[in-house]
């Protein structure tokens, strides 16, 4: 039986979990993210609450999990694969995130323009000499239509996108489509009272600071979440603020 993500919840359950899920073992996670954050001055081991946001227009689910300790994991996949696993400082992370709305406006207007032409082949083809092919070309402009609306509805996105306080690098990014932006930015919202409680806003940023958050850099560069470019702007962005 293929792995699948299970329940849509706020905070983790106890135990392993269904066989072959890909978020069992919440008794054993703590051992896998001090490897993912080996030189951290803190480890993650107390989970506080979970949020799992499923878009269903897009068939993902996202689930962030947060730590006492001031972490953050996101996982990222499909029901049956998680495809991206990673784990964030949230005291490096900026609270203010930049925000971005995307209307797939052709697609709705395609739609709209074979949704009225269906209509209009129903009323005007039976009192011409097309009468009989009425109803099949209506078919053919209904389904143009449905079409058209599918692709507006998963074109059409509003996402989040978080960076690192000082390097200004990407970190975070949340996506959602019609059915999942409130449940999204109720996240957005808990990861910005994350931030604060983990000392990231308003903190003191001083020499100490910034050499942490440019390791931090370092640490998510060697799991791959940034990218070496990335990584290297991030550092020179963090070199030019020290005193």
């Amino acid at each position: 039986m293929p792995p699948t993500f299970k329940e849509d919840s706020t905070r983790p359950k106890s135990g392993n979990g269904a066989s072959g899920d890909p978020f069992a073992g919440r008794e054993t996670e703590h051992i896998y993210i001090e490897d993912v954050l080996a030189g951290a001055s803190e480890q993650p081991r107390t989970i506080d609450k979970q949020i799992r946001i499923r878009n269903r227009v897009r068939g993902t689910i996202t689930e962030l999990t947060f730590y006492t300790e001031g972490f953050l994991r996101i996982r990222e996949g499909t029901p049956k694969r998680v495809h991206k696993d990673h784990v964030l400082e949230l005291r490096f992370v900026d609270p203010n995130p930049d925000r971005r709305r995307h209307a797939a406006a052709g697609s709705l207007w395609a739609t709209l323009a074979a949704s009225a032409a269906a209509l209009g082949a129903l009323v005007v083809l039976p009192l011409t000499g097309l009468a009989s092919y009425a109803f099949a070309i209506a078919t053919i402009l209904g389904t143009l239509a449905a079409v058209a609306m599918m692709l507006f509805l998963y074109k059409s996105v509003e996402s989040t996108h978080f960076c690192t306080a000082s390097g200004r690098t990407e970190v975070l990014k949340l996506t959602a489509s019609f059915g999942c932006i409130t449940k999204m930015r109720r996240a957005v919202r808990a990861i910005q009272r994350g931030i604060a409680q983990a000392g990231g806003a308003g903190g003191a940023v001083d020499d100490r600071y910034l050499r942490d958050e440019m390791q931090a850099h370092y640490r998510l560069l060697e799991k791959g979440v940034i990218t070496q470019e990335a990584c290297s702007h991030g550092t020179a962005q963090i070199l030019a603020k020290f005193g």
